[in-house]
C-alpha cells in the first residue's frame, strides 16, 4: 500500500541526506501513518482509516464528522479507476510500435 494519508492526502517528500562533508544523497521523508478506527454516530458504524498524526490532532479538536467534511473524504480516494485509452488489442497495437508511441498511421516509420 502507498504511504498516503487517506484524510489529508499527505505523501512522503524527497530530500537529501547531507553528510558532515556536505555530500548529498537522495532520501525519503516518510509521513507518520497510523491505522485508526473511528465510530460515526450519524451512520452508526465504524470506519478504518490510515491517517497521519496531523489528521489525528485535527480529529481530536473538531471531531471525526467535521474533519471528514473539511477534507471532503470519500471512501478509497487514493484508488483510481484504470481507464483504457484503447478499446481493443488492435487499436493498442497500432498506437504503440516496439515501446515507442506512433504519432499517426500516415507518419508511420518502422522502428527496430
Amino acid at each position: 500500500m502507498s504511504k498516503i494519508c487517506e484524510l489529508t492526502g499527505k505523501k512522503a517528500m524527497i530530500g537529501y541526506r547531507i553528510s558532515h562533508a556536505n555530500n548529498k544523497s537522495k532520501r525519503r521523508f516518510n509521513i507518520n501513518l497510523c491505522k485508526k478506527r473511528f465510530f460515526l454516530e450519524k451512520e452508526k458504524k465504524w470506519i478504518k482509516l490510515r491517517i497521519c498524526t496531523y489528521a489525528i490532532k485535527i480529529i481530536n479538536k473538531i471531531g471525526i464528522e467535521n474533519a471528514l467534511k473539511r477534507f471532503k473524504y470519500k471512501k478509497h480516494t487514493h484508488k483510481h479507476k484504470h481507464t483504457h485509452k484503447h478499446k481493443n488489442k488492435k487499436q493498442r497495437k497500432n498506437y504503440y510500435c516496439h515501446g515507442k508511441k506512433r504519432k499517426s498511421n500516415s507518419n508511420y516509420i518502422r522502428m527496430y
